[in-house]
């Protein structure tokens, strides 16, 4: 995969930045239902298994973004990876991969997108 690991900081550990204990807090104490995180440079969407299939194919459609399941590479690290380890709480992820820093992403699809997740009934 075309990821630069040189321009990646991801803290001493897991769980080592202050931004990253912030979110555990915020997930742990809110239990939401469906978490959705933002990244580059893949453009595409990026579900766990447990995302609803028929919220995910609005949103691939509304974002004009394709659906990947697989991004090449592991992510043990990341807010997704955290979050469906959480067998306690019903939660699923999806990661919005926006596409290269060097080209504007279709911010109005993509925000036209986020709504159908906002207005989804869980």
């Amino acid at each position: 995969a075309d990821y630069d690991r040189e321009h990646n900081n991801s803290g001493a550990g897991p769980a080592s930045e202050p931004e990253t204990v912030a979110l555990m807090d915020i997930i742990n104490e809110f239990r939401p239902s469906i978490i959705i995180q933002v990244h580059q440079p893949l453009e595409v969407l990026n579900p766990d298994e447990k995302f609803p299939s028929e919220l995910l194919k609005r949103i691939s459609e509304t974002s004009g973004l394709p659906v990947s399941y697989d991004i090449g590479y592991s992510t043990p690290g990341s807010l997704g990876s955290y979050a469906a380890g959480l067998y306690y709480m019903n939660c699923c992820t999806l990661t919005y991969e926006l596409g290269r820093v060097d080209r504007e992403p279709d911010y109005k699809s993509v925000i036209r997108s986020l709504m159908e997740a906002i207005n989804y009934p869980d």
